[in-house]
């Protein structure tokens, strides 16, 4: 069994060098090694699905979120959408505000999760638990969502506080829309 724990869904910042570039200083060594070493820690959980799944010997995947804040929505791609085939998978909605009156918002738009390309990884048919209690938050609820929706997947822990619709100022914020 695979267990992958994390406070935050910031992989984004760290995986992605245009957007590494736009949160740190990537010119300083000591953060360029700090941003390495979190890239190693995502592609050793990766490469340990993949290669236990491929050989037979994977039991499951556990993705714990207790206490998870939430963070970046584009960091679906890197836990759940390495785990589900290709195609994306709808997950909420989303709205942003369009003007200044109170409620002035946009329709809900649904969002979609961007998965990897199947030449990229296989699809995981093995368990998948997510874990979390009341401190799991955003995105974190989410991933919880989506996880429920695999047919492998299973939810264990507490009731969250349910802030699962994204508020933004601007529709720029969702890049992971279709």
């Amino acid at each position: 069994v695979v267990y992958f724990q994390f406070s935050g869904f910031y992989l984004t910042a760290y995986m992605i060098e245009d957007a590494a570039k736009q949160f740190f200083n990537v010119s300083n060594p000591t953060t360029r090694n700090h941003i390495l070493g979190i890239q190693a820690v995502w592609t050793a959980w990766f490469n340990t699905v993949q290669q236990l799944h491929k050989a037979g010997t994977l039991g499951g995947v556990i993705i714990d979120l207790r206490g998870n804040g939430g963070g970046l929505q584009n960091d679906g791609f890197f836990i759940t959408g390495s785990l589900l085939p290709e195609g994306g998978s709808p997950y909420s909605y989303s709205r942003y505000k369009r003007g200044t009156g109170r409620f002035d918002y946009s329709t809900l738009t649904l969002n979609y999760l961007k998965t990897m390309p199947d030449d990229m990884h296989e699809s995981i048919t093995e368990p998948v638990v997510v874990m979390t209690n009341g401190y799991s938050l955003s995105m974190a609820e989410i991933t919880t969502i989506i996880v429920r929706s695999m047919e492998n997947g299973t939810h264990i822990g507490k009731r969250s506080r349910g802030g699962i619709c994204s508020l933004s100022t601007d529709n720029s914020t969702f890049t992971d829309n279709y």
